[in-house]
């Protein structure tokens, strides 16, 4: 610790020179007035404290430092795919190799090192212990496990790797070119039987993880051959009790992989169990990976969503792109031309049938008011929910029909907006429905300003605030963020502002909770 300044220290001599003589000046006709104790002791606080303020004149510094040490890291990277345990040395594997891991790990000092584990298989699987090694993992990616081990540890004191596995990469690029881009050193260690041996075995299948009834969907099955010069294979596809096709596949030397389509029309809504097998050839190491089995979620019908919009906007852009990566959602645009007219009239189609809407900028003239108790009268009947994104352009006065299922509404109308920080509170984490993580609420509320209507919005007794408004650092009671139970589905005001010069974010897992619990957002921009 030392001390510097920003001026030259032989200015303190000048100082002291000055403050004498200060002193001096003020204390030598007060012979006859005080004491002399009291008068030196006077004498001596005034010099002090004219010392003090020149030197503080002089812009000290107080310089310090701490010196940190962190251990380095060692990274252990597991191969737990099934491959380790389907050779002739299965037993080692299962029974004595996890003892000697445990050993190996035990063998580093805690104090100067730090020893995380990691198993892997297609994806990295963090926190393994050598007394949970399974070795269940269908593929091996050494690829995608080292580059997210480099991720994990982009800002740490990571000292080295340590990749155990059997060297048979089933997926992802060649681990040669990934390691080379690592600074740390990697120590290999090999584990299980290289040889390639007698397989016949299900690579990869490709589906859709949501389809719709008695719509067909897609299934593609990548099989693959080892050991053998020619197989003639037949790959099933069946679930709930019947088949619903088998095709013929050839495989060999000249030919090790191969893929069959089948298309498949649901006939059950739910979760609905596919199964696909490959029939078994002799002396085959293993029949385990000759069977797949896959779940596909069957939907009635898609979700419908008609979105409402004043003009075009980037934010209707990104709104459709959100839609747009998840096929179990039907998104209908109604965008204003001109005051009462529409790109694509919404009178050609039934509003009955959508199950959300969306406002957007909508509306923004007393025309658009019949089109918004059409809506109205759509979410009375079927509580449909609804999201507001309410922009600079939108008339408040036009919107009064669907106030009362908003949980925060606006009072004493105005078209003015502030800047406006977003202020989430930590008790958003516990709710029931809608739940963000805190790094969710710490990234809402570091964003930059956003603009809020300057309209009095009052929450309704029912509602219940998860965010508030912040202008220049002071916490207001303006609400932001409000929920409220209306009969058996909660209903969203969602005051998130946001400017009309740049996009809106809004996140993906937000829609999809008000979807299924039926909500209603409002965004003031």
């Amino acid at each position: 610790m030392n001390i510097s300044f920003t001026s030259s220290p032989a200015f303190i001599l000048l100082i002291l020179i000055v403050a004498g003589g200060l002193t001096w000046l003020m204390y030598k006709n007060t012979k006859e007035l005080l004491p002399r104790t009291p008068r030196i002791l006077l004498s001596v606080f005034r010099f002090v404290v004219l010392t003090l303020i020149g030197i503080l004149l002089l812009q000290p510094l107080l310089n310090s430092q701490t010196k940190v040490i962190f251990p380095p890291i060692v990274a252990v990277l597991q191969d737990v795919s099934e491959s380790l345990v389907i050779q002739k040395d299965s037993n080692f594997v299962r029974e004595e190799y996890p003892g000697l891991l445990k050993q190996f790990s035990e063998g580093f000092d805690q104090d100067e090192y730090v020893l995380d584990m990691y198993g892997f298989g297609s994806e990295l699987q963090p926190d393994l212990s050598p007394d949970s090694l399974t070795f269940e993992a269908t593929g091996t990616n050494i690829s995608q496990a080292v580059n997210s081990l480099q991720n994990l540890y982009q800002n740490q004191n990571l000292g080295a790797m340590v990749l155990i596995s059997d060297g048979i990469v089933t997926a992802g690029s060649n681990p040669l070119y990934t390691i080379e881009g690592v600074k740390q050193p990697v120590y290999t260690v090999l584990l299980g039987d290289t040889t390639s041996q007698k397989d016949i075995k299900i690579k990869e299948v490709l589906f859709n993880e949501i389809a719709y009834l008695n719509n067909e969907m897609p299934i593609k099955v990548k099989v693959s051959s080892s050991g053998y010069d020619q197989a003639n294979l037949k790959v099933t596809l069946s679930g709930g009790g019947k088949t619903f096709g088998t095709q013929n596949i050839s495989l060999g030397r000249n030919k090790a992989e191969g893929e069959v389509n089948f298309l498949v029309k649901p006939e059950e809504v739910g979760l609905q169990q596919f199964i696909i097998r490959v029939s078994r050839m002799d002396n085959e190491i293993t029949y385990l990976n000759n069977i797949r089995r896959i779940f596909i979620n069957v939907l009635e019908t898609r979700v419908k969503i008609a979105l409402f919009g004043g003009s075009p906007h980037p934010d209707i852009g990104a709104l459709r792109k959100a839609f747009d990566q998840d096929e179990s959602y039907e998104l209908t645009e109604f965008i204003l031309k001109n005051p009462g007219t529409y790109y694509n009239d919404p009178k050609n189609y039934n509003l009955e049938d959508y199950d959300l809407f969306i406002l957007h900028n909508f509306p923004n003239s007393g025309s658009d008011e019949a089109m918004v108790n059409k809506i109205a009268e759509v979410v009375k009947e079927k509580k449909t929910p609804v999201i507001f994104f309410v922009g600079i352009f939108t008339d408040l006065r036009s919107m009064r029909a669907l106030f009362e299922y908003m949980a925060i509404t606006p009072k004493n109308y105005t078209q003015k907006s502030e800047e406006v920080i977003v202020n989430f509170n930590k008790d958003y984490r516990n709710h029931s429905t809608y739940t963000f993580g805190e790094n969710w609420i710490q990234w809402m509320n570091s964003s930059p300003p956003i603009y809020r209507n300057q309209s009095n919005w009052l929450e309704k007794s029912t509602a219940e605030v998860f965010a508030t408004a912040k202008i220049k650092n002071i916490e207001l009671d303006y609400p932001v963020y409000a929920a409220k139970l209306s009969g058996e589905k909660t209903w969203f005001s969602w005051a998130k502002i946001s400017g009309e010069s740049e996009p809106i974010v809004i996140s993906k897992p937000a829609i999809l909770r008000c979807l299924t619990a039926g909500c209603s957002i409002i965004s003031n921009g």
